[in-house]
């Protein structure tokens, strides 16, 4: 039941939209080995690149880019942890995996 004009507009809108390509995606972003478990939703355009992705979620977590970071993807890993891990004797001591 429609109780407003704006509810009227609202509903046009989003059939309309219905079929639309998709412009953003949802996900979440946890942090592992942590208790009580931490993490969050974000929504981000579809087109944003790792690094746009990187700072947004630091910007979620407020935190300010002090730690080793990577994203695995398909078995390839990019990131500062990535590169830390290859420079290093094969050991990672942290990583936030997306």
């Amino acid at each position: 039941m429609l109780t407003t004009e704006l509810d009227a507009v609202i509903m046009r809108r989003l059939a309309a939209d219905m079929f639309a390509p998709f412009n953003a995606v949802q996900i979440r972003v946890s942090i592992d080995g942590i208790d009580p478990p931490a993490w969050r939703r974000l929504i981000v355009p579809i087109d944003w690149n790792l690094e746009q992705l990187h700072l947004t979620i630091q910007a979620a977590f407020n935190w300010w880019n002090y730690h080793l970071h990577e994203f695995q993807i398909g078995g390839l890993r990019f990131g500062d942890a990535a590169a830390a891990y290859e420079s290093s004797s094969g050991e990672l001591a942290s990583a936030l995996v997306v």
